[in-house]
């Protein structure tokens, strides 16, 4: 194999290289800014736009360890 890149090859990674940038919006669900700093994305198949940060829940799921659960949360 030669370590020379042919126009063939450089072509060949240009497209591939433009192909992913034009895919990486939809790809990465498309963030949006709401215009309030918070960003958001479309959830599923409603599109329904929502915010990429969470709380989180785990200590939720853990019904029969009730030391885990803050007071607000029972």
């Amino acid at each position: 194999m030669s370590d020379e890149t042919t126009r063939r090859d450089f072509l060949q990674a240009g497209v591939a290289a433009g192909v992913a940038l034009g895919l990486a919006e939809e790809l990465l669900g498309a963030q949006q800014d709401n215009g309030k700093g918070l960003p958001t994305r479309p959830l599923g198949k409603t599109g329904e736009q929502v915010s990429i940060l969470c709380l989180g829940g785990w200590h939720i799921g853990q019904c029969g360890k009730d030391e885990g659960t803050p007071r607000r949360a029972r």
